[in-house]
């Protein structure tokens, strides 16, 4: 007689958007190893534990899904940081520990997608969201305006670009230190030297 409860093949029965969230991590995790094109759906449900029939369930195509990746990592981000008029000296640190809490979901949202095609352009709203933001924390203490609009598109270039550094060389900083090194740089660029 089979036990049910010790079968490798049970599966545990979640609600809706707890199986939805579990997809989305293993999802996370696995596009991270390979990237979107290299991942199969196969991929996504071994490393969810799960078959291939319940990721349909929940996500038309692989696409979708990537999409959906993306989108979560990109909701937590800004709920960590804030609202764009709230810029203040805590949100670079914000901004580090979200790519600290999950450095695969970072990567695939600030490395991987600008470069997939198929992703390019939301990875490019993204970076239109940061610098518009930029733009609003500079005006009225930058002049003249080309170089508020060079600054506005190079700091967050730099501040992503640094985060990523950091994560590649696995954290060999703490956060905080991370975060004050981020706003000095910030802060030397936006400096006038008149």
């Amino acid at each position: 007689m089979s036990d049910d409860m010790t079968s490798p093949h049970r599966r545990t029965l979640l609600r809706r958007d707890e199986r939805r969230s579990q997809l989305i991590r293993a999802a996370t995790t696995a596009f991270a190893r390979a990237g979107f094109a290299a991942t199969s759906l196969d991929d996504v449900a071994q490393q969810a534990g799960v078959t291939k029939v319940l990721i349909y369930r929940h996500f038309a195509s692989k696409a979708e899904l990537y999409l959906g990746v993306l989108t979560d990592v990109r909701d937590r981000v800004r709920s960590a940081v804030g609202s764009a008029d709230g810029y203040n000296s805590d949100t670079v640190r914000a901004f580090a520990q979200a790519a600290c809490d999950d450095p695969d979901g970072f990567r695939l949202l600030f490395r991987h997608a600008a470069r997939e095609d198929q992703f390019s352009a939301y990875a490019d709203e993204l970076f239109r969201d940061a610098t518009r933001i930029a733009m609003g924390h500079l005006r009225g203490r930058v002049e003249p305006a080309a170089r508020r609009r060079w600054l506005a598109d190079l700091l967050p270039r730099i501040t992503i670009e640094v985060t990523l550094s950091w994560l590649d060389a696995d954290r060999p900083i703490e956060v905080d230190e991370l975060s004050r090194t981020i706003r000095a740089a910030l802060a030397a660029l936006t400096h006038s030297h008149d």
